[in-house]
């Protein structure tokens, strides 16, 4: 886990100077909790599907991508409710769809 976590720091800063959007820790450990057992993974989804922002997609997508649990389908709909895709367990069609975005500064 702490591996995933140095990953998710280095894709996703917590801090920024260029004035972008940023996820502040609580929100990557939001995330992170899907890997551990401390509480339910069922309200931590619902937690992000509440406080939705489009930062979260690529996040959304490694964790389904990585998380080997039944809340992955629940993640999966999530996404695809929050982005108007429908690609399902389609990553590739996910990442295409993501890195063709365009940027928000």
């Amino acid at each position: 886990m702490r591996c995933l976590a140095i990953s998710l720091l280095i894709v996703f800063p917590i801090s920024s100077t260029r004035g972008t959007t940023t996820l502040s820790p609580s929100e990557i450990n939001q995330f992170l909790s899907f890997f551990t057992t401390s509480s339910s993974k069922k309200e931590i989804l619902h937690h992000i599907e509440s406080n939705w922002k489009p930062e979260y997609e690529v996040l959304m997508i490694e964790v389904a991508y990585l998380l080997r649990d039944p809340i992955s389908a629940d993640i999966i709909r999530t996404l695809e409710k929050k982005t108007d895709q429908d690609f399902a367990y389609d990553f590739n069609s996910w990442y295409q769809w993501l890195w063709n975005k365009e940027q928000s500064v």
